[in-house]
């Protein structure tokens, strides 16, 4: 089953998203997000589950992956990779935290 997602909402992609992501997600973006538009929960693969691989799919037709990736990094911050959930932004969790690890040392080196 497929749901639609209303302009304007922010909830658009978030069905199975956890509340405090919710939250962050921006209007502007995510009622362009291609995962409002099919089951949240492959996004949610089990450790070795074939969903990742659809997921990612979804995730690269997606024109706004790229604002997906950033709120998630802001988001994740420097949690540690067990706090990080799903595939977002195209990007699995370790490497979301692999790609974290590296920006700080790029922003510090600009300030």
């Amino acid at each position: 089953m497929t749901t639609t997602a209303q302009a304007g909402a922010t909830s658009a992609p978030a069905a199975g998203w956890p509340a405090a992501q919710m939250a962050t997600l921006p209007a502007t973006w995510t009622a362009s997000a291609v995962c409002a538009q099919v089951d949240p929960e492959l996004f949610f693969p089990e450790i070795g589950g074939s969903s990742a691989v659809t997921a990612r799919r979804i995730c690269a037709a997606c024109p706004v992956r790229a604002e997906c990736l950033a709120a998630a990094l802001s988001e994740e911050g420097d949690c540690a990779p067990s706090y990080r959930h799903g595939i977002r932004g195209g990007l699995s969790p370790r490497a979301r935290y692999a790609l974290g690890r590296r920006r700080p040392a790029q922003k510090g080196a600009s300030a």
